[in-house]
């Protein structure tokens, strides 16, 4: 069979073809294709070394089809193998390529689009975030806004992440906002989530003796009390 060096995302999901010859297309023929961390000269290196492994299908008499794992280790280097399962399972060894190597490189990192997102300073707002490489399928995916980890995530698509907002943990109003999708894979964009202010909706005015008293309401104000204070014309509230 013949192959081609790939340079893949490592969010995985991308065609891999093998051609050559003498491919069982049938149903009880199965077929594997591993993607190993590392290449040795040892016999046992496809069995005793870590690798990820998708289904391979036998499109025709020449041609064994699959697609590209989510690449979660930290070396981005692989090594590609051709395996047909059985009792025992065995490798495919006669695998002609150019550079006479399989070498496979997981390449890239998540990427956020442009636009900034924005929510309550007291959280639990559910955010939409859009970008790319967020990978093919659901590998629970995490995201920091600032500082802080977001309540909880949930994968959409390759493109789209949901996560539930942390409260405002500091005086900084915009904080940069950070994708992880596997340990070692992660992108980020500065200053690309801002915390909304306080606002008000009305102001009403009490009376009691010798003093007016104003109630405000509004939102925003904090879950707890950080000794908030009022100004009325330049003039600072004697209490607030």
């Amino acid at each position: 069979s013949a192959f081609d060096v790939l340079y893949p995302s490592f969010s995985g999901g991308e065609l891999i073809e093998v051609i050559g010859g003498g491919f069982p297309a049938n149903s009880s023929a199965r077929f594997e294709c591993r993607f190993t961390t590392s290449e040795s000269l040892q016999s046992s290196f496809f069995t005793a070394n870590p690798y990820l492994a998708t289904v391979g299908r036998a499109e025709s008499w020449g041609t064994v089809s699959c697609e590209t794992p989510i690449w979660i280790f930290q070396n981005s280097e692989a090594f590609f193998s051709l395996w047909l399962l059985g009792n025992p399972s065995r490798r495919i060894s006669q695998i002609y390529v150019s550079d006479g190597s399989t070498r496979v490189i997981f390449a890239g990192k998540p990427l956020l689009v442009k636009g900034n997102v924005n929510g309550p300073i007291l959280g639990s707002n559910i955010l939409t975030l859009h970008g790319q490489n967020f990978g093919f399928q659901d590998v629970t995916p995490k995201v920091r806004i600032g500082d802080t980890g977001c309540e909880y995530t949930r994968w959409i698509s390759s493109n789209e992440i949901l996560c539930k907002q942390p409260s405002k943990g500091s005086d900084v109003v915009s904080v940069d906002v950070i994708v992880s999708v596997v340990p070692f894979r992660f992108g980020s964009r500065s200053f690309a989530f801002t915390f909304d202010g306080p606002y008000t909706s009305s102001v009403s005015v009490g009376n009691i003796p010798a003093v007016a008293r104003l109630s405000i309401v509004g939102s925003e104000f904090s879950y707890y009390d950080t000794s908030h204070s009022v100004r009325v014309q330049g003039t600072a509230a004697e209490i607030t």
